[in-house]
């Protein structure tokens, strides 16, 4: 299966290519203005994806819930689970 005697395998071979795609970044950073725009980007963007998550909606309705009227405050926009219960057991048994 290994035609080649000097080809590198397992952790060796896995080294090589995070060596070679760390270069390659770094140049990509050397070189490319938006490379490095995108990177910078990233590094604010990523972190505050993490934090809205799946619990964006949800932190928002929490902190408004005590404010009185739930429709004025988004709480009719259903999110989750519950929000598109299944269908009926007889459409399932209709559909195909």
């Amino acid at each position: 299966m290994n035609d080649r005697p000097d080809k590198r395998t397992g952790p060796a071979r896995l080294a090589r290519a995070f060596g070679s795609t760390w270069r390659g970044f770094c140049a990509a950073w050397r070189g490319e203005e938006a490379f490095r725009q995108e990177c910078l980007l990233a590094i604010l963007v990523v972190p505050l994806g993490l934090w809205l998550g799946q619990d964006g909606a949800e932190r928002h309705r929490r902190r408004n819930s005590d404010a009185g009227d739930a429709s004025a405050h988004g709480d009719h926009l259903r999110i989750g689970s519950d929000a598109n219960p299944p269908p009926p057991d007889s459409w399932r048994q209709a559909m195909p």
